[in-house]
């Protein structure tokens, strides 16, 4: 049965307009926002007791449903295509003009393993920031470990800072030669919603370098399950011709990361 707050503060990529509600004799129905723009609509379908959610951005919506609206939210996230849906393309194009950062797509439901489901977030993401351990970058450092958390003038939280480590990018010239710089790694989980808003606050305050090898990664959370070597290739006028990056899993110890770092290098 509906209750008056079974409308989350934020579903999705989008976050509740309560001036966007609307109700008829037959349904309730609100809109969710990304920056300025409605995403999703959520319907409660009072004759049925049912929940229906659809994207809006673009008509027809990609559409789905369940008996309550956890149910309709993990099944709409699930089946989430980043290569064709509108929203997560609105949304990458938005993020990646911030500044330096590679967005990656989602997994969905045909990845292996499947994909990680949140509620009422639908799907989580997690920021990977390398800064390098460098005298000449101290300030970022210092910046990024002392404001560990930001909230914006609504008070609402953003981005919180989950996890701090040292780790190695490896740079391949294409001369076959090799170097590694040592770097600090920042990383955050972030809700769809507050993707653009925490991307803008890192943007903002200057901690991302323009050199590509040391962009912002934007990942599925799933890709902290374990620690990994992720290699990208490098552009016609790059000096590199690919760069690797290590990254520490959720579960895995300092010990464990420094050790795997230390082979890999």
């Amino acid at each position: 049965m509906f209750k008056i707050n079974s409308f989350p503060s934020h579903l999705g990529f989008g976050w509740l307009k309560p001036e966007a509600r609307t109700e008829t004799d037959t349904e309730i129905a609100i809109d969710y926002f990304f920056i300025d723009k409605a995403v999703h609509r959520v319907l409660y379908k009072k004759k049925h007791d049912n929940w229906l959610i659809k994207d809006v951005l673009e008509l027809p919506g990609r559409l789905s449903g369940g008996r309550t609206l956890r149910e309709a939210v993990f099944m709409h996230f699930k089946v989430m295509n980043c290569f064709k849906d509108p929203v997560f393309q609105y949304v990458l194009t938005k993020v990646i003009r911030l500044g330096n950062i590679n967005f990656e797509y989602l997994e969905s439901r045909n990845s292996e393993g499947g994909t990680i489901g949140f509620y009422p977030a639908g799907r989580v993401v997690v920021f990977r920031l390398p800064v390098l351990k460098a005298s000449t970058e101290k300030r970022k450092i210092d910046f990024l470990t002392r404001n560990t958390q930001y909230s914006n003038d609504e008070g609402r939280n953003v981005l919180k800072l989950n996890d701090q480590y040292e780790s190695s990018i490896i740079l391949t010239r294409k001369s076959g030669e090799r170097e590694v710089f040592p770097v600090l790694m920042f990383e955050y989980n972030i809700i769809l919603a507050s993707i653009y808003e925490a991307a803008e606050w890192i943007c903002r305050n200057n901690m991302i370098s323009k050199e590509k090898h040391l962009r912002m990664i934007i990942q599925d959370v799933k890709e902290k399950a374990v620690m990994n070597f992720r290699t990208y290739q490098g552009g016609p006028k790059d000096i590199y011709s690919t760069y690797s990056i290590l990254f520490k899993g959720i579960f895995d110890t300092v010990d464990e990361f420094s050790e795997f770092n230390e082979k890999a290098i």
